[in-house]
């Protein structure tokens, strides 16, 4: 009985060398960090992906004003209003920022309006 004691402990550290030494050579990958936890309903999702599209209008309208129109504008969202009412804030918007922002509205609208319609059909 002490001889089998003492095989299975020598076996015991054998395979621990030999398996500490493999997993020096082995590299353990590790996951790159998630930015935000991933959204768990679809309606969560869902409002991920509009907020998504809200950012990259309002980054498409700030990149056609002034500096002191973009001011003007900054200060008006701070105040609680929404991407129109803060736009409405705006003086001396040209026919064609107007236009172009129109255009930017429109087409945002138009991506949130058509992820509601695919969620709803489902």
């Amino acid at each position: 009985m002490v001889k089998l004691n003492i095989i299975s402990l020598v076996a015991i550290a054998l395979a621990a060398t030999s398996s500490s030494s493999l997993a020096q050579d082995i590299p353990i990958p590790v996951p790159p960090p998630q930015r935000r936890p991933q959204p768990s309903t679809p309606l969560q999702q869902q409002r991920l992906q509009v907020e998504q599209i809200q950012s990259e209008a309002e980054a498409e309208i700030e990149k056609l004003l002034t500096p002191e129109q973009q001011t003007q504008y900054r200060q008006a969202r701070r105040s609680g209003n929404n991407i129109l009412d803060s736009l409405d804030t705006l003086e001396s918007l040209s026919d064609t920022q107007k236009t172009k922002i129109n255009r930017i509205v429109r087409t945002a609208s138009q991506r949130i309006l058509d992820l509601t319609r695919r969620r709803q059909s489902r």
